[in-house]
């Protein structure tokens, strides 16, 4: 009965001074209540219902001229009031000093369920709940990544899988197209 939104930031690396920014929003009965579901989310371009029907995920592209290889773009799990680190901090509580980021202030938020490689532009993603595919791929994850412009060898440009089981990835992102 709640509509998620995603709300990207409006930079690479900043303090928004809006809190919607860099945010997922839930927002109940018609839009008269909006609540900040989750905060430091740079873009999570993809968002969808798991194929559970009870859980939120969505892919988040983390900043840009950090490091070619670093940090890693993500698949997280949507959990209420969850902290996921953008600006200061990334990955598993890894600070980003050049962001603001310390130990402690990372200590406090969640890690990604899933790391794709470095600016591979992870966007959209669909659960697959059909039954034409071999069952290893029922309720698994495609994930349509757009590719890299800050690396000096291009990655992304496909569409991966990310297997799952009881509602939860079980495995590293798999190619598919």
């Amino acid at each position: 009965g709640a509509f998620y939104l995603s709300v990207g930031s409006s930079c690479n690396v900043c303090v928004e001074q809006d809190v919607r920014r860099a945010s997922i929003l839930k927002i109940e009965d018609g839009g008269a209540k909006v609540v900040r579901f989750g905060s430091g989310v740079r873009n999570a371009v993809g968002l969808a219902l798991g194929a559970d029907g009870r859980t939120v995920w969505f892919t988040d592209n983390e900043r840009d001229l950090f490091a070619e290889d670093r940090p890693a773009d993500e698949l997280n799990l949507l959990v209420p009031g969850a902290d996921y680190g953008w600006p200061g901090c990334f990955g598993h509580g890894q600070p980003d000093p050049a962001a603001g980021g310390t130990v402690e202030r990372c200590a406090g938020t969640v890690g990604p369920a899933v790391e794709f490689l470095a600016h591979a532009g992870a966007s959209g993603i669909a659960f697959y709940t059909d039954d034409r595919f071999p069952a290893d791929y029922r309720g698994g994850l495609y994930v349509a990544l757009h590719g890299s412009w800050s690396r000096a060898i291009p990655v992304g440009y496909a569409v991966v899988f990310v297997p799952f089981a009881e509602g939860a990835p079980i495995g590293p992102p798999q190619p598919f197209v």
